[in-house]
């Protein structure tokens, strides 16, 4: 198992980490942890800010956005 550490962007700042055998589980399990659901319409925004009005970005976006952006951890 590798150990992945994601940050949403800014306003949220939310961070997630996961263990999972490559990226595409890791993405997966961020993803389903929250990450970036203020832009995701089909979640609920867990960074627990009211009135972001951010508009939203199609789920296949998210998890590329999530892809580039995590980083793995020893």
């Amino acid at each position: 198992m590798i150990h992945y550490l994601f940050n949403c962007p800014f306003p949220c700042n939310n961070k997630i980490q996961v263990n999972a055998d490559n990226r595409d589980d890791a993405v997966s399990k961020i993803m389903l942890a929250g990450a970036m659901s203020c832009r995701n319409l089909d979640n609920q925004c867990f960074c627990k800010k009211e009135n972001l009005n951010l508009y939203p970005i199609p789920l296949h976006e998210l998890r590329n956005t999530v892809n580039l952006t995590m980083q793995t951890s020893n």
